[in-house]
């Protein structure tokens, strides 16, 4: 089962489309693409983010986030 979300949104502060992972109710990180699909950043979130998550919960939910912005 998966316990994660993933929010695609438009941001004020970006040119291209973000995506936030959400983790267990928390978000956790934003994956944005403002040098292409292939120099995605991962940013994380200052005061927001859990302090623990399981590795392969947020690859997944990495893996997933890029293919969604990929399209």
């Amino acid at each position: 089962m998966k316990n994660y979300n993933i929010v695609i949104g438009s941001p004020v502060d970006y040119e291209e489309l973000t995506a936030e992972i959400v983790i267990d109710g928390e978000y956790v990180v934003l994956v944005q693409k403002e040098e292409g699909n292939e120099k995605m950043i991962v940013e994380f979130y200052e005061k927001k983010i859990k302090s623990k998550v399981y590795l392969d919960v947020l690859i997944a939910a990495l893996q997933d986030a890029k293919e969604l912005l990929s399209k």
